[in-house]
């Protein structure tokens, strides 16, 4: 069985190599646990719905097992480092050329006892009846970074390396788990067979994530027209930040 490749924060160069072989890597030592720490309890003190279910509105999946919803993108979790992360950006720019974007940002939760999902994509395939598919290059890739040590019971994403350049949907059996501690991130391209793995423990397990992609690409599958929003955030954010997160809409 393959295994998750795993790289050190400043290895661009391995971590582009992984993702276009495997579609999907670990990334070990980008920020301190003490980043995340303080960036979690930012998260928690912005958003209070994500612990008071019955306040959350924009949200997709079973918010009593997973759900994931924006986060605003704030100056607080800005200066917290997340962003922007010149190692990342680098990444990006090496998958998705110069141009890339930011076309989404959130919280991934997964609640105790959630059972695992199936393998899926996170998007469809941009040319699914030619094949051809399997030999381009990415669109778009998803980076989660849990706010947690996430362990083999604590809800890993679980992923298929190489399943970016297959057609079929992947067997359950296949999926790996991807351990990550505090300060580490998972990168995946879009097109990578992946599911949320069980959560066998009695605590929440939060992540964030961002959709990195091509200028022209969209993500039409997992939003929809006045539903759910992608990328939220302060106006004075969004000009500070550049053209790269063009597609921000105030909040």
């Amino acid at each position: 069985m393959s295994e998750i490749a795993r790289v050190a924060a400043n290895s661009v160069d391995a971590a582009a190599e992984a993702l276009r072989r495997d579609g999907v890597v670990a990334i070990e030592g980008l920020w301190t646990a003490e980043v995340i720490d303080s960036l979690a309890a930012t998260v928690a003190a912005q958003h209070p719905e994500f612990s008071d279910l019955d306040r959350l509105d924009d949200y997709l999946g079973d918010k009593h097992e997973r759900f994931i919803a924006p986060v605003g993108l704030t100056s607080a979790i800005c200066n917290s480092g997340l962003c922007p992360d010149d190692r990342l950006d680098a990444l990006y720019a090496a998958m998705l050329a110069d141009d890339y974007v930011f076309e989404a940002f959130g919280m991934l939760m997964v609640h105790p006892g959630a059972p695992p999902q199936g393998p899926h994509r996170d998007g469809g395939l941009l040319f699914p009846e030619t094949g051809v598919d399997r030999i381009l290059p990415p669109s778009a890739l998803t980076v989660a970074i849990p706010l947690v040590d996430v362990t083999a019971d604590y809800a890993p994403t679980g992923a298929v390396p190489g399943s970016h350049r297959h057609q079929a949907a992947s067997d359950p059996s296949e999926l790996i788990p991807i351990e990550l501690n505090r300060g580490d991130a998972a990168v995946w391209d879009f097109r990578t067979n992946h599911a949320g793995l069980a959560n066998r423990t009695h605590r929440a397990r939060p992540a964030l994530y961002f959709t990195v992609c091509r200028p022209y690409w969209v993500d039409h599958k997992n939003f929809h027209a006045n539903a759910r929003a992608k990328l939220v955030g302060d106006p004075a954010v969004f000009a500070e930040l550049g053209p790269r997160f063009i597609r921000g809409r105030p909040r």
